[in-house]
């Protein structure tokens, strides 16, 4: 059980950190107010879209427009509103909402001359304040920071016939909340304008507000509640919810309700039908006198917004509460704190984890993939604006924008990973052939193409014998080091790595991006190789591991280069003959060389500097093989091999051996008979009746009495009648030691000037490591 556990939080390791991430960043946002302004443009933006609902017939609003100012003036006077009150009182309506401030005496007028109320207006005025129990006034009760409070009509305070209609403007100017109550300091509460119009007309329906419920509640069935909206409801953070709010549910947008001007009612123009059993509001809308607001329906910047007249935003909330009650229409609701969060955390979720889920997604599945992620946040947005329909405001943005954020973290994720397992996948391959695989549209797909490229193949001399004597973590920390040192310079010279096999190294040069100097950048990597070598004996020396030497084979010739394998599996690789002659030119060389086929001298261009020259038969070529030893190339890589190796010392007494010719792994029968005449670190001269050709493999014993005492050596050629210079290969320790001291003993009886060859070397000399006697471990190829 536990360790499904581990597995499996290991499986979805990424999803247990991204989720509780994202979900604390967009939660903290939305906390802090910052998501606060978007939400807010999201619920104007269905606000607007959400079918508009026909005109509330029970509302009936009189205008004051410009044309009524071209023609009364303003502010209206006393005789004009008293003519107006009077008119309008013959009509009928359930209740008179006068949105106009009349705590002072207006006598002013257009035309002083004429008076219909000879001097009266305000007497008149204050006579239709006490007459008419259907209408109501209002006061600014205001706030000391923004706005003074106004006083009502003193006769209408008088009757108890009065509301506040003070409103209520968002961060960004906008009217979305309506106040229902307000509670002033020092004195009672008082209601809104639109509460006392909409209670006033119930109450003709039979139907008050229940004194003993602690919200506003009309006793319908079932109840009509209308709770409260507090500081954090729906999207809002941290507003100002003094007094009674709550969110206007606008019908529409400007012109939502039946409207008459001023004018028509004071020319007897308004009929009956219009106002009888109606609320009218009567108050501004000409836009010159400032009495307007934004809305959510009023859409653009403030500034340039149309602005809809603050009796109308009266007109609506008073026409929400009664349809409420009345129509069952439904008002603006929001679920609880802990339900929004719930559902914010559930959209993360579902983002993040359909991403995680499909994180190895073949290429032909990523497209329907994609459109299912799209697809399921549009109908986020969609099923939010269906439920704004139904009057629930869900948090669609921070939804939206955690189920966004996690599939982008995830998808970041997963890109960070890909590049931490390219970089990885180049460890393997080079860059070039990692971008060719991921970046093509044929980078995949199995097959290859013919084409010329520059073979190189390294391989180390004397790895395996020092391998044997050494625990496996100093071997491998050797190998770690020595083909990281020859990855750098192979690199440095745009060679693709195929393969690394134990201490072996197959380079490319032309695959997968073919260059005209591939041949003289194969020669300048090899010479640098070898002069790399001298760092990897260095740290070779320091884990107690004997010197190493490395020969390079280099040919140039026409291969398969692609992917190879199968669709489960499968490399970037070559396939070829010119493979096996690179291995065959590569096995000729000894330590510190390089040999390269005459295909590619022919196709180099700069300047080189070559030792001797020989020829090889080997299989799938039906001529001879032409191979040409390196010792330095020119401009513009400017790389020389140096010249080391000391030649051999005549010994005061030849040391008699056997050997044997070997011919691949296989080893001849018969051994011949031979003598060591002259000897050095790394070369010796054997004396042989029989004839030996250059590059010949032989295995030599010093005739110990157990016939232990094996090592390998190379044929470098004949110095002498019947005397060949050998190259040491393989050096038993039991074998060194013996050399050593018969190479000590010759030593300490001669001067420096006898102490020469037996013959001059027949070519210069090559790189190679310091004294060791140990060389390669094991039988050459």
């Amino acid at each position: 059980m536990g360790k499904s556990l581990r597995k499996a939080t290991w499986q979805w390791r990424g999803l247990l950190l991204i989720i509780p991430a994202v979900t604390a960043s967009v939660l903290g946002l939305r906390l802090s107010g910052r998501l606060q302004p978007l939400e807010l443009m999201f619920y104007d933006q269905f606000m607007r879209l959400r079918p508009a609902e026909p005109p509330d017939p029970r509302i009936l609003i009189i205008g004051i427009t410009e044309a009524d100012l071209a023609q009364e003036g303003w502010p209206i006077s006393d005789c004009t509103l008293a003519r107006s009150l009077s008119q309008l009182k013959t009509l009928q309506p359930t209740a008179i909402g006068l949105d106009l401030y009349r705590n002072l005496r207006q006598n002013s007028s257009l035309h002083p001359d004429i008076d219909p109320c000879k001097g009266q207006g305000y007497q008149q005025l204050q006579k239709l304040f006490a007459t008419t129990p259907t209408l109501i006034g209002i006061e600014k009760v205001g706030n000391d920071r923004t706005s003074e409070p106004i006083p009502p009509p003193e006769t209408l305070a008088n009757l108890d016939q009065i509301a506040a209609n003070d409103v209520l403007l968002d961060p960004d100017g906008r009217i979305r909340r309506g106040l229902l109550y307000l509670y002033p300091e020092n004195r009672d509460g008082i209601e809104g304008l639109a509460t006392r119009l909409a209670t006033q007309y119930l109450a003709t329906q039979n139907l008050s507000p229940d004194p003993n419920a602690e919200i506003l509640t009309f006793p319908t069935h079932p109840p009509t509640l209308f709770p409260p909206l507090e500081a954090d409801d729906g999207s809002y953070q941290n507003i100002d919810a003094q007094g009674y709010q709550t969110l206007i549910n606008y019908r529409g947008k400007l012109g939502s309700f039946d409207r008459a001007s001023l004018t028509e009612l004071l020319n007897g123009q308004l009929t009956p039908d219009r106002a009888q059993g109606r609320i009218v509001l009567i108050g501004a809308v000409a836009s010159s006198l400032n009495d307007s607001f934004i809305t959510p329906y009023d859409s653009g910047f403030v500034e340039s917004a149309v602005k809809t007249p603050g009796v109308e935003i009266h007109a609506h909330l008073t026409s929400q509460l009664l349809s409420t009650v009345l129509d069952r229409r439904s008002g603006i609701h929001f679920w609880p704190d802990w339900l929004e969060t719930l559902w914010i955390i559930a959209w993360i979720s579902l983002g993040a984890i359909l991403t995680w889920h499909w994180r190895y997604t073949k290429p032909h599945q990523a497209p329907g993939r994609i459109l299912v992620l799209v697809g399921l946040g549009c109908s986020l947005v969609l099923g939010s604006y269906w439920a704004f329909c139904l009057g629930w405001w869900l948090p669609v943005l921070p939804s939206g924008l955690g189920y966004t954020i996690a599939i982008l973290v995830i998808t970041s994720y997963l890109a960070r990973r890909a590049a931490d397992i390219r970089k990885t996948f180049g460890r393997y391959l080079t860059d070039e052939v990692v971008t060719q695989l991921l970046e093509t549209p044929e980078g995949l797909k199995l097959g290859g193409e013919r084409r010329q490229i520059t073979l190189l193949m390294a391989d180390l001399r004397g790895f395996s014998a020092a391998a044997e004597q050494q625990p496996p973590e100093n071997v491998l920390a050797f190998l770690n080091r020595y083909l990281e040192c020859m990855t750098n310079v192979i690199t440095r010279y745009q060679g693709t790595i195929d393969e690394f096999m134990g201490d072996g190294i197959l380079v490319m040069f032309g695959a997968p991006t073919q260059r005209l100097d591939d041949p003289d950048r194969a020669i300048a990597c090899a010479i640098a190789m070898q002069q790399a070598i001298v760092q990897v004996n260095q740290f070779s020396h320091l884990i107690g591991l004997n010197q190493v030497e490395m020969g390079i084979g280099i040919t140039t010739g026409e291969v398969v280069v692609g992917n190879i394998g199968s669709a489960k599996r499968a490399k970037y690789g070559v396939v070829g003959s010119h493979i096996n002659l690179t291995a065959r030119i590569e096995s000729q060389t000894v330590g510190g060389q390089i040999l390269i086929s005459a295909a590619t001298r022919a196709l180099v261009v700069s300047e080189l500097t070559l030792g001797q020259q020989l020829q090889i038969q080997t299989k799938g070529f039906s001529q001879p093989v032409t191979l040409h030893e390196v010792l330095g190339i020119g401009a513009p890589y400017y790389l020389q091999l140096e010249n080391t190796l000391e030649p051999p010392i005549a010994l005061p007494q030849p040391i008699a051996v056997e050997y044997m010719v070997l011919d691949g792994k296989a080893i001849e029968a018969t051994a011949s008979s031979a003598e060591i005449l002259a000897l050095s670190d790394h070369e010796l001269d054997l004396y042989s009746e029989r004839s030996l050709e250059p590059l010949l493999n032989l295995k030599l014993n010093l005739l110990t009495p157990d016939r232990s005492a094996d090592f390998y050596a190379k044929v470098q050629g004949a110095i002498g009648p019947h005397i060949y210079r050998l190259r040491l290969t393989f050096l038993p320790p039991a074998v060194e030691t013996l050399l050593t001291a018969a190479l000590s003993h010759r030593s300490a009886h001669l001067n420096p000037a006898d102490s020469q060859s037996t013959a001059p070397p027949p070519r210069a000399n090559r790189t190679t490591a310091p004294h060791s006697w140990a060389h390669d471990a094991r039988p050459p190829a």
